[in-house]
């Protein structure tokens, strides 16, 4: 930008050395108090011209800086910007992915909760059934012991001395 500026500036010196040129160059003996009035108005107002032209291009050039600045500084910004959600995606990826895993170990735990409760539950009814079973069985066998116990009470009340003094002191 500077490079650009430097044909600006031989210009405008240029134009500077003719202006002097042309206040230093004598003028005939026709001119009047008017016409060097006026050219010097003239000469005043194209130094003042170049000067707001040479203001003008450091102004452009400072712009350019800035703006260039500018630029870089939000070019740098959306790089940050850009490398925070790139790690915030990843994160969020990594988090989508120990979700997944924790629902298929969940589904697949279910399946294998679910299947243990209907063991169970199977296990349940064979011991309900066993016990059913062998407590019939003992009932069973308890039966004739039952009636194995009446009829030795029933012999040995019947017996006893105390039973057959009773009935022989009845009749």
């Amino acid at each position: 930008t500077h490079q650009r500026a430097a044909p600006h500036a031989s210009a405008a010196a240029a134009l500077s050395a003719m202006s002097e040129h042309k206040k230093k160059r004598k003028h005939g003996k026709s001119d009047d108090d008017s016409s060097r009035k006026e050219r010097k108005r003239i000469d005043k107002l194209n130094d003042i011209a170049a000067e707001a032209k040479k203001e003008a291009r450091q102004l452009k050039v400072q712009y350019g800086d800035l703006k260039r600045a500018s630029q870089a500084e939000a070019d740098a910004r959306k790089a940050e910007f850009l490398r925070a959600l790139a790690v915030v995606r990843r994160q969020a990826d990594d988090d989508r992915a120990a979700i997944k895993e924790t629902q298929e170990a969940i589904a697949a735990k279910t399946i294998e909760l679910d299947d243990l409760k209907a063991r169970h539950e199977e296990l349940a009814r064979e011991n309900r059934s066993r016990r059913a079973q062998l407590e019939e069985e003992r009932d069973a066998r308890l039966v004739p012991l039952r009636d194995e116990v009446v009829n030795l009470k029933a012999a040995h009340m019947a017996d006893a001395p105390g039973a057959r003094g009773s009935d022989s002191a009845g009749t």
